[in-house]
């Protein structure tokens, strides 16, 4: 019969707990770089103060700030944050496909946006104030004050958004996506605008436009077309690609379903161009000047080309004179507030 001999060690001793000793160099010396790693007042990535070491006193200590503000200190300060940031960020992106972080857009080629497109009540009585203050400081220095407003990175980058940021509603006959809309704080809900930019989806045969008096409209249909009957005219069809200028406070019916792009101007000067794959456009003077892909194409302007995809929306800048072509079909929008 076969024995089985289980024997000890023979005293000697394993290693204890490796795993524990792991984690506790890795803790312990991860603080200690912490500790002698520089320390910076800015963080560039978010354009904001970075939190310093608040002073510590016991009525802090039993109030519970130092200890909120040592905690915003080390989120702030520890090493390699930015990488760590950069990591997180473009991880959301390509794995959970995430357009928002903390209040944060997330947009393309690593861009960051604050949500904030309009300016609710509290913000706006503060504005109120700072203009006041400002016209106040003016008045008292004649000829020595030059003030400057910056507009929103959204403004001036908006082909940077992520996908998910435009403002989406419904209507009676189906959703709109708010491409751009001026000045700052402006609300189509309440009417309240000078420029809108948008795309539309029909989803039904025969569908009623909303009636803004006073607004301009320029629209074409990216599908096979549809019929307008606007106002008390005869009813027209408006084949695919072509652009229709009309009334915004006359009623208006639209019979077929489908895509379009949308121009409304309320006091403002502007047009919408479709141009065909490889045409040329002789840009215009005016204040804005966008471009919609209706196709995955290559706009090019001057010697400056740029891949688009099918739906990207970009701010064109360009001076009057230049060309612009489009490998693709493509929309352009003219707009003078």
């Amino acid at each position: 019969m076969s024995k089985v001999v289980y024997r000890k060690n023979g005293g000697r001793r394993r290693a204890g707990y490796p795993l524990l000793v792991l984690c506790a160099v890795l803790l312990f010396g991860f603080s200690l770089v912490n500790i002698v790693w520089p320390k910076r007042t800015q963080l560039e990535l978010e354009n904001r103060k970075a939190a310093q070491l608040p002073a510590f006193s016991v009525s802090a200590l039993l109030d519970g700030s130092w200890q909120s503000g040592f905690a915003r200190w080390m989120q702030d300060q520890f090493s390699l944050r930015d990488a760590a940031v950069n990591t997180q960020r473009a991880a959301d992106e390509v794995l959970f496909r995430k357009a928002e972080e903390g209040g944060i857009l997330l947009g393309k080629d690593r861009w960051m946006f604050t949500k904030l497109f309009t300016v609710d009540d509290a913000t706006r009585k503060q504005l109120a104030k700072n203009v006041q203050a400002v016209s106040e400081f003016a008045a008292n220095h004649p000829g020595k004050v030059t003030f400057l407003l910056a507009p929103s990175a959204s403004v001036i980058y908006p082909e940077k958004l992520p996908a998910g940021a435009f403002n989406i509603s419904r209507w009676s006959g189906g959703t709109t996506t708010e491409l751009f809309i001026w000045p700052h704080g402006a609300s189509y809900a309440e009417r309240r605008f000078s420029i809108r930019i948008s795309t539309a989806k029909v989803d039904i045969a025969e569908s009623t436009f909303t009636k803004l008096p006073g607004v301009t409209r320029y629209i074409a249909p990216l599908g096979d077309g549809f019929t307008l009957k606007i106002g008390q005219n005869e009813p027209e069809f408006i084949p695919h690609a072509a652009v229709k200028r009309f009334d915004g406070g006359e009623d208006v019916t639209c019979a077929g379903a489908g895509r379009d792009l949308n121009l409304m101007l309320s006091g403002a000067a502007g047009e919408l161009i479709m141009i065909k794959p490889n045409e040329r456009h002789i840009v215009r003077q005016a204040e804005f000047l966008f471009a919609y892909a209706v196709q995955d194409c290559r706009i090019s302007v001057g010697s400056v080309q740029m891949n688009t995809e099918n739906g990207e929306f970009l701010r064109i800048y360009a001076d009057a004179g230049e060309t612009v072509t489009a490998s693709g079909e493509a929309g352009l929008f003219y707009a003078q507030p």
